[in-house]
């Protein structure tokens, strides 16, 4: 199978999430992972809808992050097999996911894709059922409990 960062995941759709991006110079990416998140610039991603990032997307110093209600981010390339490694920082109560191998055939893209949950399960009543808390296969998979801890630097939220 071919290694491919977290990256590399068909859709971002996000609510109170900090994306982090390696900070490893490009040059010294490990072969097989393709980061598709640079330290100031998101060329790889655009909108579920429009090209381009979406009004309140950002990214600096290697972390995607968002303000408010944004549309979805989706991938410009498609990928086959990929491994999902990603670290994300949650907002208080926040409640998100991460989909991956979406289609256009549906309005939405959680009407084909599974979505992997990104939740400060503490403070989102999805938190207290594993098949939704945070790290589940949303509604599909459960996630063992205490997969995601409290990041030791800040009071931010979960963080994996």
């Amino acid at each position: 199978m071919k290694k491919t960062s977290w990256y590399k995941a068909m859709a971002a759709s996000v609510f109170g999430l900090v994306m982090i991006a390696p900070q490893v110079p490009a040059a010294a990416v490990t072969p097989g992972w393709h980061a598709l998140l640079e330290d100031h610039s998101a060329s790889a991603w655009r909108g579920w809808k429009e090209q381009g990032l979406p009004a309140g997307w950002h990214i600096a110093g290697g972390v995607l992050s968002k303000d408010g209600p944004v549309d979805d981010l989706v991938t410009n390339q498609s990928f086959g097999n990929f491994e999902l490694e990603l670290e994300w920082k949650m907002g208080r109560g926040g409640n998100s996911g991460l989909f991956y191998r979406g289609t256009r055939e549906y309005d939405h893209i959680y009407w084909s894709a599974p979505e992997y949950q990104l939740l400060d399960d503490a403070n989102a009543p999805d938190g207290n059922n594993r098949l939704t808390a945070a790290a589940a296969a949303y509604a599909l998979y459960g996630a063992p409990a205490g997969i995601v801890t409290k990041s030791p630097v800040s009071d931010a939220g979960p963080r994996k």
